[in-house]
């Protein structure tokens, strides 16, 4: 096996022009997941993939990838003939993928998708001890040698191709992409259309993720039956933008989540009202209320406006709804 430091002085790679029709396509012993959508972007754009891929010695059956495959696939249908790359000349099947790995790295950084793909490889395609994996491998991807990290890596191979090219284009982390792989196939499928529909960033598909699982549990209910309810149907097809769209879906979610989470607003607002506040005055609660207390936000111009904050700040003090209020919060 490669030692890290000796590997970088080890690799001997020849850069070449290489046909595509000598570049085997099914074979995938040693390519790693790029995602399609981005290549096809990036190709479009540049004309080239600015970074060639990486080849390995040929074989029998020609060329085999251990990056870039998607990117000579989508060059191939484009009609090109030629590609750029390294040709990786170890003997070894397996410092022919550690090799390839250490070249990878001088270019890019290393995706979750990509280092979940290594994993699986060197676990299943290889045979190579869990252990040894752990502790010189996931060092080697320049990741903590931990289990409970192998382990979170190990189940993205689970995650659908649209989840993986999500969580690749998002950047999302590593715990809230292991949730995402808890779901059959089926079910991801369902949840993409609402991520992609919605936009949902990380902190709202967090969120999203763990009232479906709380609703799921709590109701004994399907992810699709639960999505299927009444308050959501009309979003997939709604034109409403985005962000308005998506503000409103967690709204309704934590609703649904919380049956009295909307009646209690709504006789919040209504004590915030008896205060009769000034213009560019706000009495803000907690985000879905799950804090304590409240702030007053409120804005003075000049001198004059200071005693009369004071006293509005007075007059809130002493109406009977502050107390209300606290009993609310």
């Amino acid at each position: 096996m490669i030692e890290s430091k000796q590997a970088i002085n080890m690799i001997r790679k020849d850069f070449a022009q290489i046909a595509i029709d000598a570049v085997d396509l099914g074979n995938l012993k040693y390519s790693f997941c790029y995602p399609l959508d981005q290549a096809k972007e990036v190709i479009e754009y540049k004309g080239q993939w600015a970074y060639p891929p990486i080849l390995v010695t040929k074989q029998p059956s020609g060329y085999w990838v251990i990056d870039g495959m998607n990117r000579i696939r989508h060059l191939a249908s484009r009609g090109e003939t030629c590609i750029e790359g390294f040709i990786i000349k170890s003997q070894s099947p397996l410092d022919v993928l550690t090799e390839g790995i250490l070249y990878a790295r001088t270019y890019k950084s290393l995706n979750l998708i990509e280092k979940a793909s290594i994993l699986h490889k060197l676990i299943h395609s290889f045979q190579v001890d869990e252990s040894v994996v752990i502790n010189h491998y996931l060092p080697l991807l320049l990741d903590n040698p931990s289990h409970k990290r192998f382990k979170l890596l190990m189940k993205l191979n689970d995650l659908s191709h649209e989840m993986k090219n999500h969580i690749i284009r998002e950047n999302t982390p590593l715990n809230l992409s292991y949730d995402l792989s808890q779901y059959s196939l089926g079910d991801q499928a369902i949840l993409y259309s609402w991520i992609k529909k919605l936009k949902l960033g990380v902190n709202r598909l967090k969120f999203f993720i763990e009232s479906l699982n709380f609703l799921c549990k709590r109701d004994q209910k399907s992810v699709e039956n639960i999505l299927n309810n009444d308050i959501f149907v009309a979003y997939l097809s709604s034109e409403t933008k985005h962000n308005i769209l998506e503000k409103n879906f967690i709204n309704d979610l934590y609703t649904l989540r919380y049956p009295a989470y909307k009646e209690h607003l709504e006789q919040v607002q209504k004590v915030i009202r008896t205060f009769k506040l000034p213009p560019r005055w706000k009495i803000n609660v907690a985000k879905n209320m799950e804090g304590e207390g409240f702030h007053i936000d409120f804005h003075i111009r000049n001198q004059e406006e200071y005693p009369l904050a004071l006293e509005k700040l007075e007059t809130i003090y002493k109406n009977q709804g502050i107390e209300q209020l606290f009993t609310y919060l």
